[in-house]
């Protein structure tokens, strides 16, 4: 995982949970990554699944790096 990667999914993070993934969230299990996002899910999210959830999540993250790829390529 790169850093923008890695940074993406944090502040996609934050728009689906109520606490943004943990700097060191990347070492996690995928079981882990899924309860944390199952247990700080913000109230709309609440009755997802973890995993599911964290496809909203990383569907956001690829957003924002294809976001940041097209800006640049306009230089």
């Amino acid at each position: 995982m790169t850093p923008t990667e890695k940074e993406s999914l944090m502040i996609a993070s934050s728009h689906f949970l109520c606490k943004e993934f943990p700097k060191n969230f990347d070492k996690w299990s995928e079981k882990k990554v899924n309860d944390y996002c199952q247990n700080n899910a913000w109230e709309p999210f609440q009755y997802y699944e973890g995993s599911e959830i964290y496809e909203h999540i990383d569907r956001l993250s690829d957003d924002f790096i294809n976001f940041k790829k097209w800006k640049e390529s306009e230089k």
